[in-house]
């Protein structure tokens, strides 16, 4: 699970990389490592939603193939 999230970070890298400063371009390297780190956080946390996303769902599936639906009470609660 975690691979996305941690491939997506590490594309910033890359890309922050990728032609930063060529003579005559319109946008200075900051300019350009700011949207490739705004990018990446974006990439990082699509991946992170997903993720969530997907546990919730195998959750869901655990609570029905117990019966579930009904709220688990502990300690005292029972």
């Amino acid at each position: 699970m975690a691979d996305k999230a941690s491939q997506a970070t590490g594309d910033v890298g890359d890309k922050a990389r990728q032609g930063l400063g060529q003579p005559g371009d319109s946008k200075s390297t900051a300019q350009k490592l700011s949207e490739s780190a705004k990018s990446g956080v974006e990439s990082a946390k699509k991946a992170g939603q997903e993720q969530v996303k997907t546990a919730q769902e195998k959750a869901a599936n655990i609570t029905k193939s117990f019966g579930g639906g009904g709220v688990w009470k502990f300690g005292n609660d029972a």
